[in-house]
């Protein structure tokens, strides 16, 4: 066997056991692009429920007659603690719609 031959059944070889590699690393590098993407997707989708939690939540609340708090991003609809008394589970704050307002001259 001269030396050109030898060398050519070496490079046949080579690229026998190379090939299957490269492609094996070609997918995988698929793969995680498309876990990437995949995470980016699920990140998109929570924050459009947030969006849409404290786009919702508060008015809602406000429909059942209950009062927002606004310490807090999204604003925290306020527990009921007595008739038309409110008060914010993170601040604290309480709102009382029984209360008279008197003007004097």
């Amino acid at each position: 066997m001269d030396i050109s031959a030898y060398i050519n059944s070496a490079i046949s070889a080579f690229q026998k056991v190379v090939q299957p590699l490269i492609e094996l690393f070609k997918l995988k590098s698929e793969v995680v692009s498309l876990r990437l993407e995949n995470q980016d997707l699920k990140n998109k989708v929570r924050e459009l429920e947030y969006r849409c939690k404290e786009l919702e939540a508060p008015g809602e609340a406000k429909k059942l007659g209950y009062e927002i708090c606004h310490c807090t991003y999204p604003p925290q609809i306020m527990k009921s603690v007595a008739n038309k008394v409110f008060v914010c589970p993170s601040c604290n704050n309480k709102v009382n719609l029984n209360a008279t307002v008197a003007f004097s001259d």
